[in-house]
This record gives C-alpha cells, structure tokens and sequence, in this order.
C-alpha cells in the first residue's frame, strides 16, 4: 500500500527537482487566481490561490522548497510598501513594486501591501515519506470507497474509513489529492488523517449535514455546539500533512442553508495526546479550532487563514504545545479562556508554550480571557511571536476571576496595532488578579498604547517585568512616556532597559 502511494509521487519530485528549487502543490480544480500578484520563481509562475473573507480577500501560494530558492513578486499596486513578517529571518529586496525574496528552507511568509489583499507565502521542505513506520497501518482512503472530485456528501464514507482503521487497531487513513465534501467527523483513538498536499476536507454547505450536541441550545453559542471534526473522549490521534480543510465561509452574511449554526472546523473536547501538523485550516464558519477540557495537545508547522472567528482557543485546557504557527483571523487569533457552564466545571488554563508563530487580527492577537472562570492561568511561555496587525497584540481580559501569573514573553515583535499592551480587570462574575509578568524583548516600532487597569487594593496588576522594551523605535524607561491608561491599582512595574 505506501509503494502505491509514494512512487507517483517521488517520480514527479525528481523529474522537476532538476529544473527549479520550488515545486508547487497540486492545483485544485476551481482554484481561484489572484490577479494582484505575480508570483514567480526561476521565470516560472507559481499559482495563488484568493479566497474572500470577512476580513477582505486573502492569497497563498504553497510549495516545497529545497536548499535555497529565490522568490519574485510583483504588484503593480503595491504603492512601494512591502511590509514583510515571516516566521523565520528571511532576507528579502523591494524596489517600488516588485520584492524579490530569498528562501532559505522552509518559512512561513505573510506580506501586506498597499492593497487590500493580502499575500502567504507558505514554503515547505519536501516530505519524501508517509511519516507512519508501520506499512500495515498505512490505508488508503480509496480502500473504503471515498473517492475525491464529485459532489457527493462523502461523510457516512469516512466515518466508515475512520471506524474502520480503529477497529484494526489504528494507524493513519490516507486522503490522496482532490477535494472531498463532508458533514460533521467523529475521530477516534489511534487514528491519524494524512491530508497529502493537493487534498482538501471541505465543509458541506448544508446544516444538516451538522448534528448539534443533544441538549445545547442558546443564542450566540452556536458554535460551541457544531463542528465539521470533533475530537471527543479521544487519545492518540490527529491530522497530518500538507493538505486543507476548507469550512466554506466565504463573506459576512451567512447563506441560508447555514442559518442558525457556526460550525468550528476542529474541536478538541476531553480529549489528550492529540496533534495536528503540517496542515491549512481556512474559511470557518465559527472559531477554527478550540481545545477544550484537553491536555497533550501538539499544533505545529500549520496554517490558519480563519474568517469566522477566532483562530485557536485553548479552554479549561493544559499541556499545549505551539510551533511555527501562522494564524490570521477575523476575531482574536490566539485566545487562553476559561468558560462555565457548558461542559463542565472551569479547570485551570496552565502549561501553554508558543514558539515561532506569526498572528494577525482585526481585534487581539495573544489574549487571556474574556472568560475568566478558573482559579488560575499560569506557567505559559510565549517566543519569538511576531504581532502583524491588530487592535491588541498582547491583551488580558478578566472578567470573571482568575489569577493569571508566571507567564513569559520573550523576543515578541508588534506591528500595525493599537495597542501593544492591554491589560484590564474587572467584575464580571469575579474578581481576578494579575501578578509575575515577564515581557522580554518586546519591541514596536510604532508609538502604540500601554493599558494597565487594576480593578480595586487587592486586585491588582502587580510584579511586571519589561527588560528591553522598545516603543516608537527608542528604549522605554518611563511608562509616563507612553500613551495610554494606567490607573492606581497597578504596582511594582519594573523597566529594565
């Protein structure tokens, strides 16, 4: 079974690999071309796909890259400004309305210019193996009749497929190129999906195709209660590779055939050992992912371009894991909450570390909160994170209680937003604190506001470190030197410089 799958796929590597340093993923059939950018590399024309989102209209290019690769942009109305953030350190040269960019192995790209489009770049090393050891727990998805390509609702399919590889024992389910439309899919224990580059998990446009969890109605919480992948009662499992998962949204109104539902694409619920790797997550109708009541969860080399809402929610959740990581979404990119009520009892948010990830918003990119149910939210570390837009970059919103303490920012870059910091306590359905913040290396080369707001004597914003903190392009050594609100439940804030 791996030598049906691999040999078409190596003979293609090595008959290009000759020619080029990037080789393309397989295009998809009603892939939309930008004709903002043209992309090339070697004279030749690397594809992007455009997708309209609420947040205005977004395109990528993915592809393997080998060794060095240069990379040539041109937009003709880019109006000069090429503002690039990447998740690696990656050289590049602009010259009015053409950037020439050189690779160096794989990166995450995202570049903004003076249109409204936005442009990924998303280059990838090649992956020459399945990356299973066991043949005999390697399936291909065509053994259970889920071909690609049609118009069928293919979902009592995979769930067979799925069911199918759990009762053997486990092992990973192989999705070969082509788009396969689905409903709501239930994983199980020891199951891996392996989306190969050129595949893509789209969402049906059809609520039906979504059953809502018996008992969870109310308004606004109906993307809490739907999903296109859920994840419940589940261990060692996950989605790998480098193909999509499409939720469909394409614009602000919600078409008729999905009104009263946000389904998230993924929901990790009471769940552990869970990893997902490698692969493109765009256009939710609700939050894109949501960890809840989980621990041992791994999110790494994956892409987020999330319209609906938010992009990663981590709730009553511990043990997470974060690496090279891009998320741009509508709503808050990346959000650490503790909600009541649904499932269960609050639990603490703890052990979340992040590490080389690039987040964009049109409201807060790193957030704590709103809800704020738990006890505590504590002993998280977050490097080398690069803010690239939004209204709050790093934000705390308690509402509900909660102390938040020992958390870790290091090397953490913020541009185009408001707000660099944004901390705010207040009485909701609790009193929380804020205490033994340590923001290393944060630097803004914009003058953007720093919002301290305790909310009473014993709840307070206290012991904060900033140790090189750049505002403005220049050293911060007063806080009185920046704009923004800082009220008189605030103490101990330490500059180091």
């Amino acid at each position: 079974m791996k030598k049906l799958i691999l040999i078409p796929v190596l003979i293609s590597f090595f008959c290009i690999r000759s020619f080029t340093q990037i080789i393309p993923f397989p295009a998809f059939s009603n892939a939309r071309v930008s004709n903002t950018y043209e992309i090339t590399s070697d004279g030749k024309p690397i594809d992007n796909q455009t997708i309209i989102w609420r947040s205005g209209v977004a395109s990528y290019a993915r592809f393997y890259v080998e060794n060095d690769a240069e990379i040539v942009i041109r937009c003709p109305q880019s109006g000069g400004k090429w503002d690039i953030s990447s998740v690696k350190p990656v050289d590049y040269k602009s010259d009015k309305n053409e950037l020439r960019i050189f690779l160096k192995g794989s990166n995450k790209i995202m570049i903004q210019t003076a249109t409204k489009e936005v442009l990924y770049l998303f280059a990838e090393q090649y992956q020459p193996n399945i990356p299973v050891a066991d043949d005999k727990k390697i399936f291909s998805a065509t053994e259970f009749g889920i071909n690609p390509g049609g118009t069928e609702i293919l979902t009592s399919k995979i769930q067979k497929g799925i069911d199918a590889v759990a009762k053997r024992g486990g092992g990973t389910l192989v999705f070969p190129a082509g788009i396969y439309i689905t409903g709501t899919l239930k994983m199980k224990s020891n199951v891996f999906l392996y989306l190969s580059a050129g595949a893509r998990i789209q969402a049906s446009i059809n609520k039906a195709d979504y059953p809502v969890d018996p008992g969870k109605t109310g308004k606004g919480s109906e993307m809490i209660y739907t999903r296109l992948i859920l994840y419940d009662h589940v261990s060692n499992s996950g989605i790998l590779g480098l193909g999509e998962i499409d939720g469909g949204r394409q614009a602000e109104e919600i078409p008729e055939a999905m009104q009263g539902i946000l389904p998230n694409l993924i929901r990790i619920r009471n769940s552990k050992n869970i990893t997902l790797e490698g692969i493109l997550l765009r256009r939710a109708f609700g939050w894109n992912t949501h960890v809840l009541y989980s621990r041992d969860i791994q999110i790494q080399n994956m892409e987020s371009i999330c319209n609906g809402s938010d992009g990663l929610d981590i709730d009553n959740s511990k043990q997470v894991k974060i690496n090279n990581v891009l998320i741009s979404s509508h709503d808050d990119s990346f959000v650490l909450k503790s909600t009541a009520g649904r499932y269960g009892l609050p639990q603490n948010v703890s052990h979340v570390f992040m590490d080389s990830t690039i987040l964009w918003t049109v409201k807060s990119a790193l957030k704590f909160g709103t809800e704020t149910n738990a006890k505590r939210m504590e002993n998280m570390v977050f490097k080398n994170v690069t803010i690239a837009g939004s209204r709050g970059a790093l934000v705390m919103y308690l509402r509900d209680g909660a102390t938040i303490s020992n958390i870790s920012y290091k090397n953490i870059l913020v541009k185009n937003s408001r707000h660099s910091l944004e901390w705010i306590i207040k009485n909701r359905n609790g009193k929380g604190k804020i205490n033994h913040i340590t923001i290393n290396n944060l630097v803004s080369n914009e003058l953007n506001d720093v919002i301290f707001e305790g909310l009473d004597n014993r709840h307070r914003i206290k012991n904060v470190v900033l140790n090189g903190f750049i505002m403005g392009g220049k050293p911060v050594f007063d806080l009185n030197a920046i704009p923004g609100n800082r009220n008189e439940f605030v103490k101990n804030i330490t500059i180091k410089n």
